[in-house]
């Protein structure tokens, strides 16, 4: 459906059983639940899908190994368990990360908490993946790590692409019947005199007219913008940033997590998509929602240093960047002095009708999205549909369809492969509203080339410009607005 066709379906219905607010991972992950169980669902996105958090995470799909030592136990158990549910839904998006720890020497204590830690890991999974590894063999492995360590702890998460992954669930509930639609912003809550949700009201910010459904259920999973809609939930906003590298400067066979020798903050630094992504920061975040996010000279210095001191050998500096990417997450405020050991657990509040959800990762997204729908089903009553795990209903009930249509979307914009027909078909499908949209999110040409995909903009223009209705005069418009962009993805160019 183009988006003119859902707008159009939007008013056909005109109610639903539930209406998401947000875009990102977890509102997908409702939808796509809703869907499958015969609801009537409706995702409203004010921005692009995964615009937020989704697109800018560490791509990692993980248990957080960090957390146990926070004594956060039953979080990191779903998050490794939702992790090996991935790894095998997912094969064309999801892959296994082998990780290692280094060691430093004189640190018996550190180690100890390690080998702890990893054994957790490694019974939450239910199969062993940690190993130790030598100096000699992390040597040979990582050429330009400091000197004086005392080997490697070696064990395996997993990785994606955070937007693709995102695109993909709410494809797939759109393919069981689900209606999802971006830059439409909520712009209130119909409420009856109970104070009881009735229905949404909704700006379409292409088209600019307003639009109403009806509804008794609205599950607001808006990241960082939660507490607009239910100001009681208890909200802290933090930012994260991350560096993007070229493999030529510094190369990773796998990824390395790394602890900050200044505070003790664990980082990592991983290969994706045939870059180095290291990553990341976690401070207090004060700005405005209203624009990209951007890292700021002191999260530069910070990211650096940790470089420097444990790959001295690299020789790395801000002047090697291709890109960076910061994003804003709501987390749960429960007082912390110390932004990172606030919990990355999930909260759900209830009031009226309205369910609002903040916290939580990437990795559980479907975990969340169940004890969500426990919420809305009691919510609904006797409408309720039990769920039937409906399978998606293309030819051979296979998910591998999409995750194929999302590769070949970023392969064919990020080599500049273009058959006019095909990008075509693709830009449509992928509901791309905006020249940043295919750029940073469908493919993540805007993150992968130093250039930022600027000389294939001439090859993408007239499929673009057929594909999407615009005149000359927006498609000026819109390389402005992507140049502008892209400067929030550059060492000194954003907002900080």
């Amino acid at each position: 459906m183009s988006r003119k066709e859902v707008l159009e379906a939007i008013e056909e219905q005109g109610s639903f059983d539930l209406v998401v607010i947000g875009g990102g991972i977890t509102g997908a992950g409702v939808l796509r639940r809703a869907a499958r169980e015969g609801l009537k669902a409706l995702l409203l996105e004010q921005m692009d899908f995964s615009w937020g958090t989704s697109s800018r995470s560490g791509k990692l799909v993980h248990g957080g190994l960090r957390y146990i030592k926070q004594g956060q136990l039953a979080l990191t158990y779903h998050a490794v368990r939702e992790r090996e549910r991935l790894l095998g839904a997912y094969r064309r998006l999801v892959f296994p990360l082998k990780f290692a720890i280094p060691l430093e020497k004189g640190k018996p204590f550190r180690r100890l908490l390690y080998r702890v830690g990893l054994t957790l890991y490694d019974l939450f999974a239910g199969r062993k993946y940690s190993s130790f590894q030598s100096v000699e063999e992390l040597h040979g492995e990582f050429p330009f790590i400091k000197r004086g360590l005392a080997g490697a702890y070696t064990f395996y998460d997993a990785e994606t692409d955070d937007a693709r992954l995102t695109f993909q669930v709410i494809l797939e509930a759109r393919a069981l019947g689900a209606l999802a639609l971006n830059y439409a912003r909520v712009v209130e809550i119909l409420r009856d005199g109970r104070g009881r949700v009735r229905g949404v009201v909704f700006k379409d910010l292409q088209g600019g007219k307003t639009h109403q459904v009806g509804t008794e259920v609205v599950v607001s999973a808006t990241g960082a913008w939660t507490d607009a809609l239910d100001p009681s939930v208890p909200m802290r906003r933090l930012k994260g940033s991350h560096l993007v590298l070229p493999a030529s400067r510094l190369a990773f066979p796998f990824a390395c997590a790394l602890i900050h020798h200044r505070d003790g903050r664990p980082l990592y630094a991983l290969p994706w998509e045939g870059a180095t992504l290291v990553g990341t920061t976690d401070i207090d975040f004060q700005g405005s929602l209203d624009r990209e996010p951007s890292i700021s000279p002191r999260e530069v210095e910070y990211l650096f240093e940790a470089l420097t001191h444990w790959f001295p050998g690299a020789e790395v500096g801000p002047e090697d960047v291709i890109s960076t990417f910061s994003g804003v997450r709501g987390v749960m405020d429960t007082g912390k002095k110390d932004p990172s050991r606030e919990t990355r657990d999930y909260i759900l509040k209830e009031r009226g009708g309205l369910v609002s959800v903040t916290g939580g990762k990437l990795t559980t997204f479907d975990y969340v999205a169940k004890r969500i729908m426990g919420k809305v089903s009691r919510l609904l009553g006797s409408r309720r549909v039990k769920e039937k795990a409906r399978p998606l209903p293309w030819e051979g009930g296979s998910r591998e369809d999409l995750e194929e249509f999302l590769c070949r979307f970023h392969t064919l914009v990020g080599e500049g492969n273009l058959e006019a027909a095909e990008l075509e078909m693709l830009v449509r499908l992928g509901s791309v509203v905006h020249l940043h949209d295919l750029l940073l999110r469908r493919s993540r040409v805007g993150l992968l080339r130093r250039d930022g995909g600027l000389p294939l903009l001439e090859a993408l223009k007239e499929p673009l410009k057929r594909g999407l209705g615009w005149d000359e005069k927006r498609w000026e418009e819109e390389v402005a607005l992507y140049r502008e962009t892209l400067k929030n993805y550059r060492i000194g160019e954003g907002n900080g």
